[in-house]
């Protein structure tokens, strides 16, 4: 066998041609703009003249009347029932009957209204063009405009109680504001003239992110908002979205005007990697319901969808230099690495993301690999440690 030695060097952003996102037909060419999910197989997506999609099987989509031809911007289920929609001219839509009917609520306003989020099925608020903020306490019958203290639009908005509440919009003196008693009274707690957050989404009381479709920045604060420190993003197209699942799991979604951007952390922000989303559309919304299962919507009917994360098949960031030898292998081979491992595990996984086989707790700079019954073909290494892949390569298995 000729001799092979394969150097890694992890020191940027990678992707392999295989993309662990796959693309539905939504039947429509409306931009979407919001998309949510009441379970594994239920799920809806609104967007531009009216436009409101359902799937049942998490696949297929079917139309439902909106009773509307405003652009549709948001949705939000407080039940697998009870959802909420708002969009353009001021426009409030509510089902009790998980989307069969939807009723127009009265918002007392004709603003853009971008975003909306409901804490249990009676309170709720929504963000919008010229300062507005909405704020109902009877699931949406009657609406109360909270002052903002400000003319500049707010886009996105999340509470994480019924007290503690941010928005953010465009940037001058309120990039980011924060409401410690419900809404009543609010606080300029970031301000950058030359930015303009698309989302923000907290994980806990302290831990939140926020995005911008400007100048592709991600932010992070630790401390409830009171600092917020720049991540490094792997990306130059706008960010419009950022949802966690769980802790240190998260997503992104961007890419206008032309590219359809997903990015995905393991580690809590520390580090961003950028997936293969299988479309050039951008994306506007990003909604997961496990660190796995996820959807995202786009530009003319966009719908992509991944069951693994979106990374069974793609190289990640890493500083850490390792070489493998030989690969191609047919019994054996050897990865040795620059720095000690610590109870790391290591990983191959086939070409179709399937784990096929593990080895634990690794400490040293050296660890074997034998074939054992792996059949002949392409795999992908992948080592972890505390929680965190530090690299991934393609592996060669010969006979």
């Amino acid at each position: 066998m000729k001799r092979l030695l394969l150097i890694l060097s992890f020191v940027g952003f990678y992707n392999l041609t295989f993309s662990q996102w796959t693309t539905l037909t939504s039947g429509t060419s409306e931009w979407l703009r919001g998309v949510w999910f009441t379970s594994a197989d239920t799920g809806y997506t609104v967007g531009y003249n009216g436009t409101i999609l359902k799937t049942t099987d998490g696949n297929s989509w079917t139309p439902q009347t909106s009773g509307t031809t405003n652009n549709l911007m948001s949705v939000f289920f407080v039940t697998s029932n009870i959802g909420f929609v708002c969009g353009t001219n001021g426009t409030i839509l509510k089902t009790i009957n998980a989307g069969a009917n939807w009723t127009a609520l009265s918002s007392g306003t004709g603003a853009i209204l971008h975003e909306v989020f409901f804490l249990d099925q009676n309170n709720g608020y929504i963000a919008g063009e010229v300062g507005t903020c909405l704020k109902t306490t009877d699931g949406g019958t009657t609406w109360t405009s909270l002052n903002l203290s400000t003319g500049n639009g707010k886009v996105s908005l999340f509470f994480n109680n019924v007290n503690t509440g941010y928005v953010v919009g465009a940037g001058f003196t309120d990039a980011i504001m924060k409401t410690t008693n419900a809404g009543t009274t609010w606080s300029n707690i970031y301000n950058n003239s030359a930015e303009e957050f698309a989302s923000i989404f907290f994980t806990d009381l302290n831990n939140g992110y926020v995005v911008s479709d400007v100048t592709d920045n991600i932010l992070k604060t630790t401390n409830a908002g009171t600092t917020w420190t720049s991540q490094p993003s792997p990306t130059s197209g706008g960010l419009y979205s950022v949802k966690f699942p769980s802790t240190n799991t998260g997503y992104i979604a961007g890419g206008y005007p032309s590219n359809g951007v997903i990015l995905k952390t393991t580690n809590a922000g520390a580090n961003w990697s950028q997936q293969n989303s299988n479309t050039t559309s951008p994306l506007f919304d990003v909604f997961f319901l496990n660190d796995n299962l996820g959807y995202a919507v786009g530009r003319y009917g966009t719908i992509i969808k991944t069951t693994n994360g979106g990374t069974g098949i793609e190289e990640l960031s890493s500083q850490l230099n390792i070489s493998i030898y030989p690969n191609p292998f047919s019994v054996q081979t050897v990865l040795q690495t620059d720095n000690s491992l610590h109870n790391a595990t290591l990983t191959v996984d086939n070409c179709f993301g399937q784990t096929v086989k593990e080895i634990k707790n690794i400490s040293g700079q050296t660890v074997t690999l034998s074939r054992d019954n792996l059949a002949t073909g392409l795999y992908f290494v992948r080592l972890t440690q505390d929680n965190q892949v530090i690299a991934t390569k393609k592996l060669i298995i010969t006979d």
